[in-house]
C-alpha cells in the first residue's frame, strides 16, 4: 500500500516539473512574440519613413521639373524641338548666354525626370521589400502564436490505472484499516 502512495507522490512530482517546465516555455514564448512584434513594428516605421522621404523627394523633383519646363514648349526632349528653339531664339536675338542658360535648364529638366523616373523604381522595389518583409515577419509572428497555444494546450495522457478495488470503492475499510489501528492504540 504505501509503494501506491509513493508512485502517487512520484506522478505528483513529475507532474508538478512538467508544470514547471510548460510555464517556462510559456514564458519564453511570450517573450519571443513580444520581440517579434517590436521587430516588426521597428521595421514597419522605418519602411514607412523611407517610403515617406521617397514620395517626398520624387514631389520635390516633379516640381523642380515642372519650373523648368515653364509650358509645354520645354515638354518635348527631342533634337528637332531643340533645333527649332535654336532658331526661334536666333530670330529674336538672344544673346548666347541665354541660350546656353535654356538649353541647360531643358538638360536639367530631362535629367530631373529620369531621376524621378529612377526614384519610382526605387520606391516600387521598396513597397515590395517592404511587403516581403511583413509577409515574413507575419508568418514568424503567426508560427509564435502556434507555439503559444501549444504551449497552453495540456497534453492529454491517460490517468493512471488504479487497482480494481480502489476504483469501485470495495475494499475501502482495507486502505484505512493501518490508519484507525494508530488512532485505536493512541486512544
Amino acid at each position: 500500500m504505501s509503494e501506491a502512495v509513493s508512485q502517487w507522490l512520484d506522478e505528483v512530482k513529475s507532474l508538478q516539473k512538467k508544470l514547471a517546465g510548460m510555464e517556462m516555455e510559456l514564458e519564453s514564448a511570450h517573450a519571443s512574440a513580444a520581440r517579434w512584434r517590436e521587430l516588426y513594428n521597428r521595421e514597419a516605421e522605418q519602411r514607412r519613413q523611407e517610403v515617406k522621404q521617397l514620395q517626398q523627394k520624387i514631389e520635390s523633383l516633379q516640381g523642380e521639373i515642372a519650373t523648368l519646363k515653364a509650358g509645354d514648349l520645354l515638354s518635348g526632349q527631342e533634337a528637332a524641338v531643340l533645333a527649332a528653339l535654336q532658331k526661334e531664339l536666333d530670330i529674336m536675338g538672344v544673346t548666347e548666354d541665354l541660350k546656353v542658360k535654356l538649353l541647360d535648364f531643358i538638360r536639367t529638366g530631362d535629367r530631373l525626370q529620369e531621376e524621378a523616373a529612377s526614384l519610382r523604381e526605387a520606391l516600387a522595389a521598396e513597397r515590395a521589400a517592404h511587403e516581403q518583409t511583413r509577409k515574413g515577419l507575419t508568418a514568424a509572428l503567426g508560427d509564435t502564436v502556434e507555439l503559444l497555444k501549444k504551449a497552453q494546450t495540456p497534453p492529454k495522457r491517460p490517468s493512471p490505472s488504479l487497482p480494481q478495488t480502489y476504483q469501485t470503492g470495495a475494499g475501502a475499510e482495507n486502505l484505512l484499516a493501518p490508519f484507525q489501528s494508530n488512532q485505536e492504540g493512541s486512544n
